[in-house]
């Protein structure tokens, strides 16, 4: 979450240098977020164009999925957008004013700020939610195995949950309204940008270990899935790599303004960078195994492309029961060769 500083008076205000930095980290985060809003959009239209000319993929849980997690971002850029005249011209007639209303929020009405928070943390639980289904699908349906990726995912949805609630208190309640409080709520972020992480890695490295493991003895069907490895790995970096630099500026948020100033910055831009990656990630690896799928169906081989494509796709959108058709059989043909080979050992020379 953005730094919220607690209420304050004007005698209470920091130095003049630290207020024009504060206000001016808001105003161009928000100018961030909507540029990047206009990057995914574009890219989103691409993505459904593309996907949507694609023959034999199941269109519905992809295009739903991405089209959810664009329409939570949109929704969060249009909140924002819609406050920066409030706080700019309307209600800040002065730098100090400007400083008190961009830094605690004052002019967002209390069931505003728990929105935002609430849709940015959907968006992060929808995004792990679906992936942490699509281990599930992978790993045959059983949640002992993949009991890592659904633990870390239980954390994830806890801290989301107290996160909206600390939010609330803190905007209802004076007795959160502290720097102490602040502190506090940041460390909560910090724990929840943590468990984000942890589900994702741990998540990744299953559905990549089931690919590996179940085609061990079959080196032609581990070259077709190289691409789905290569493109859920990137996804899943991106993401992850945006959610651990949020934890890291989070835990440094030490609660004084003074102290910990770049901290406080570093999170309030990149906030605009982690809500609208949330939604980018996944629909970028959406685009790519489109467009894989596109030029696969052109050619003629061996193997149905369109099946292994579609089983891509839906790696992409965490939820395609071809790729766990595919992985459940090269699985149980590696138990059958390996049962026969027990059965009917080969002969000694």
């Amino acid at each position: 979450m953005p730094y919220k500083a607690a209420r304050a008076t004007d005698s209470q205000l920091p130095p003049i240098n630290v207020q024009k930095i504060i206000i001016s980290a808001n105003l161009n985060s928000t100018l961030l977020l909507v540029f990047l809003t206009g990057i995914h959009t574009g890219v989103y239209a691409a993505t459904l164009y593309t996907y949507c000319s694609s023959k034999h993929i199941n269109k519905t849980v992809v295009l739903g999925s991405i089209t959810a997690l664009h329409c939570l971002m949109i929704a969060q850029t249009i909140i924002q957008w819609y406050y920066v005249p409030l706080v700019f011209s309307t209600l800040g007639d002065t730098r100090a004013s400007i400083f008190i209303q961009s830094a605690s929020g004052a002019c967002v009405p209390p069931a505003m700020s728990v929105a935002i928070a609430v849709l940015g943390n959907v968006g992060f639980v929808l995004a792990d939610g679906l992936m942490v289904w699509r281990c599930y699908r992978a790993r045959g349906g059983s949640v002992l195995r993949f009991v890592i990726p659904l633990g870390f995912f239980g954390v994830e949805f806890a801290l989301a949950i107290v996160e909206a609630l600390f939010i609330s208190l803190g905007d209802f309640d004076p007795r959160f309204q502290t720097f102490e409080a602040a502190h506090r709520a940041d460390l909560i972020s910090g724990g929840f940008f943590a468990s984000i992480a942890l589900a994702s890695i741990s998540a990744t490295s299953v559905i990549c270990y089931q690919i590996y493991s179940s085609t061990r003895q079959d080196k032609q069907s581990r070259k077709r899935y190289k691409y789905i490895l290569d493109a859920l790995v990137q996804s899943a970096s991106l993401y992850t790599i945006c959610t651990i630099v949020a934890m890291v500026s989070s835990f440094l948020i030490s609660g004084n303004l003074n102290t910990s100033l770049k901290s406080i910055v570093l999170a309030t831009y990149w906030k605009s960078v982690y809500t609208v990656m949330a939604g980018l990630a996944p629909t970028l690896m959406v685009a790519r195994l489109a467009a894989a799928s596109g030029k696969s169906q052109n050619k003629t081989t061996t193997i149905d492309s369109s099946d292994q494509y579609e089983g891509l796709a839906g790696v992409a959108a965490y939820d395609s029961p071809h790729t766990d058709d595919l992985l459940v059989n090269a699985e149980a043909s590696a138990r059958q060769q390996h049962a026969s080979r027990e059965r009917y050992p080969p002969a000694l020379p």
